[in-house]
């Protein structure tokens, strides 16, 4: 049992913790709002997990944020948190309709405890680096479609904690592809299902996700104003 925790536990956090940015990860652009809160579902065949989080960026340059979500894991029936911060550096404006954007997460996972009343106990860390980019591929009115990818190369570790300070360890280090799209609706609301792929890991599991964004808050200008000349003295 634990040997298929610890294969979970390496991918549990690929896609319930994105760094939520704009265009390049399929999402309404922060300059309808500088804040950005949303939710995300994500299931696979071993456990589902569901999760909120808030994000804070401009029209261009770092931006970042925080999430909460919870993992139900079905094999054993218990269940575990886990918290992440993600961000990254909006590169360029979305001109001609696209935009790439490298991004970093950390996240770390408490539960689950006293698996099976074994008084065993279960925790995760992991970081993960990459890029994003997105596109404009349709634009109807108020509606927008944007298609997304990232890779990100991920170092996941696994403990096991037991009673009498017997700890089991594991650490693995693979790659991770993200796939999916955004609907943008009135460029605030953000629909975006994902396909997340763990590559060059053991008895890897692909995970779905869908998540639902909106930004809210003070505008961010897109470009900084033209700088006026200074008027000569009569």
């Amino acid at each position: 049992m634990y040997g298929r925790l610890s294969i979970i536990a390496a991918f549990s956090l690929i896609a319930a913790l994105p760094a939520h940015a704009q265009l390049c990860a399929g999402t309404a652009s922060y300059t309808t709002g500088r804040m950005q809160a949303g939710g995300q579902f994500l299931s696979n065949d071993d456990y589902s997990a569901y999760g909120v989080g808030l994000n804070v960026g401009n029209a261009r340059g770092v931006y970042g944020g925080v999430q909460v979500a919870n993992y139900d894991y079905d094999f054993i029936n218990e269940s575990g948190l886990t918290i992440g911060v993600g961000g990254g550096y909006q590169m360029r404006p979305a001109k001609q309709g696209f935009q790439i954007c490298p991004v970093a997460a950390l996240g770390i996972g408490l539960g689950p405890d006293n698996i099976a009343g074994s008084n065993t106990d279960m925790s995760t860390f992991q970081f993960s680096a990459g890029a994003l980019i997105g596109v404009v591929a349709h634009r109807s009115g108020n509606m927008q479609i944007i298609p997304t990818g990232g890779l990100s190369i991920v170092n996941s570790k696994f403990t096991l904690s037991s009673p009498g300070g017997a700890n089991v360890e594991d650490s693995e280090t693979f790659l991770a592809i993200d796939l999916g799209a955004g609907l943008v609706f009135n460029s605030v609301w953000t629909i975006r299902p994902m396909l997340s792929l763990p590559m060059g890991a053991d008895n890897r599991e692909e995970s779905v996700s869908l998540g639902v964004s909106y930004n809210f808050g003070k505008r961010a200008s897109a470009a900084k104003p033209a700088r006026q000349p200074a008027r000569r003295s009569r």
